[in-house]
């Protein structure tokens, strides 16, 4: 339940960083450059407040129960096993930019992570309370 009102509340401010996404650069900056930026990045805003929405959740619980070490070693995984390779062969091979490499990297982890904790949390059964 928990998990569905967090991504519940991370669609909500995708939806109103997309809706937004012309209008509050206006607030930081004066220049139309910039402001133009701000907008095409507000895309990748309110994909990573989505994904950033479930995974405490889903962290929480495993930590919660015990698995404060799967947890670490999924995470590991997700950023140096799976991320970095994936960075590299698109910086070396496709001759990708920087930023863009970083946001592939990122964003591969941000959704193996959760997805590799929500396996593990249907899969493995629930200690018993003492």
């Amino acid at each position: 339940m928990s998990v569905a009102q967090s991504l519940l509340i991370g669609i909500l401010c995708m939806i109103s960083a997309m809706i937004g996404r012309d209008y509050f650069s206006i607030i930081f900056t004066n220049s139309k450059d910039l402001q133009e930026a701000v907008s095409h990045l507000a895309y990748l805003l309110g994909v990573t407040v989505v994904l950033n929405s479930g995974q405490p959740v889903i962290s929480g619980v495993a930590v919660g129960d015990g698995w404060q070490a799967l947890v670490a070693y999924i995470n590991l995984g997700s950023y140096y096993v799976l991320g970095y390779p994936l960075d590299s062969f698109l910086g070396t091979k496709v001759k990708l930019r920087s930023w863009k490499k970083f946001s592939i990297l990122f964003y591969t982890a941000k959704f193996l992570s959760p997805i590799s904790l929500s396996l593990f949390l249907l899969v493995i059964p629930k200690k018993e309370e003492q």
